[in-house]
C-alpha cells in the first residue's frame, strides 16, 4: 500500500479562485499552465517536465487502487485550499520511476506536482518548484 501525501507548500502564493486552465508544453517554452481565475491570472512556469499526466478531477480525486491518499478527506472537506500541491510518496511519480527506474529519478531530484483546477487534476514530473507569477 502506498501512502500519498499531498502538501500545500504554496498556499500563500497562489490566491484562492475558481480556475481554468491553459496547458502549453514544447520543445521552445517547456512546460507552462495559465490559470484563468475570476480574481486572479496565474501563471506556473515548471521549465522542463518530464512527465504530465491530465485527468479530470473526479477521476483523480478517488483514490487509486492500492494508495492510500492519507489527507484527502482533509482535503475534500476544505475544498482543496490550494490549487498546486507538492506530492510525496506519489503513484503517479511511482509510475514514472518504474519506467525510466528509480535509480535515474532520485539521480535527478525529480518531484511530483499535482495541480488541482475547476475541471482537472494534472501531475506533473519536474526537476523543481515552478515559477509562479500572479496578475
Amino acid at each position: 500500500m502506498r501512502n500519498e501525501i499531498w502538501h500545500s507548500p504554496f498556499l500563500d502564493l497562489i490566491p484562492k479562485d475558481k480556475y481554468e486552465m491553459q496547458l502549453i508544453q514544447g520543445e521552445e517554452q517547456c512546460l507552462v499552465i495559465h490559470l484563468h481565475g475570476q480574481h486572479s491570472h496565474v501563471t506556473l512556469d515548471f521549465g522542463i517536465a518530464q512527465a504530465v499526466n491530465i485527468l479530470d478531477e473526479g477521476v483523480q480525486l478517488a483514490p487509486s487502487p492500492g494508495v492510500c491518499f492519507q489527507n484527502q478527506q482533509e482535503l475534500h472537506r476544505s475544498g482543496f485550499p490550494d490549487t498546486l500541491y507538492h506530492v510525496e510518496n506519489g503513484a503517479y511519480a511511482a509510475y514514472i520511476q518504474v519506467c525510466m527506474t528509480r535509480e535515474l529519478y532520485e539521480a535527478m531530484k525529480l518531484r511530483q506536482f499535482n495541480l488541482v483546477t475547476r475541471n482537472y487534476v494534472v501531475e506533473i514530473i519536474c526537476i523543481g518548484e515552478p515559477a509562479i507569477t500572479v496578475n
